[in-house]
């Protein structure tokens, strides 16, 4: 999750600009650009977080998906009784970004991290799979029961005038 104002200074930089003018509206080369950069951001959390549970994490490509703003909620697909985890990370790019990040996942996945982390012999899958995502085509995205800062992906944008 990340606001769509931070996003676009991402995609000025990845694109070769220097952040102070980034485009007002992303459009599907800036989207693309942001795309990449949570990508390796996303790349880089998992390297670390190989070397703090000594195993490989697989990720998945992170999935843009912007925010209706009028809506005031994040919505995502997920199981309207699934329970969720957020996990902030402060994301500063010189002086032209102080913001944050928000990782996402379901309350399973969260468990089976924590329970490696404190007895990596008892888990035997690979963290960090696709076996929560629902890429079928036809499926809405489910806004039940949702509130702030409680659901998405890691490449949610998030509307600069939610708080």
């Amino acid at each position: 999750v990340i606001k769509t104002s931070d996003a676009a200074i991402i995609a000025d930089l990845m694109m070769g600009g220097n952040g102070k003018n980034p485009p007002s509206e992303l459009d599907e080369i800036s989207i693309s650009a942001v795309s990449e950069a949570m990508n390796q951001m996303v790349g880089t959390a998992a390297t670390a977080m190989s070397e703090v549970f000594k195993r490989t994490i697989m990720i998945s490509t992170p999935e843009i998906i912007q925010m209706d703003s009028s809506k005031g909620i994040f919505s995502f697909r997920h199981q309207p009784d699934e329970d969720i985890v957020v996990i902030a990370f402060n994301l500063r790019i010189g002086d032209l970004v102080k913001s944050e990040i928000m990782l996402i996942m379901n309350l399973d996945m969260a468990r089976r991290e924590v329970e490696f982390l404190y007895d990596p012999e008892q888990v035997t899958e690979p963290l960090f799979t696709d076996q929560y995502r629902d890429d079928s085509a036809d499926q809405e995205p489910n806004t039940d029961n949702l509130r702030p800062y409680s659901n998405g992906t890691p490449a949610l944008l998030k509307p600069d005038n939610y708080d």
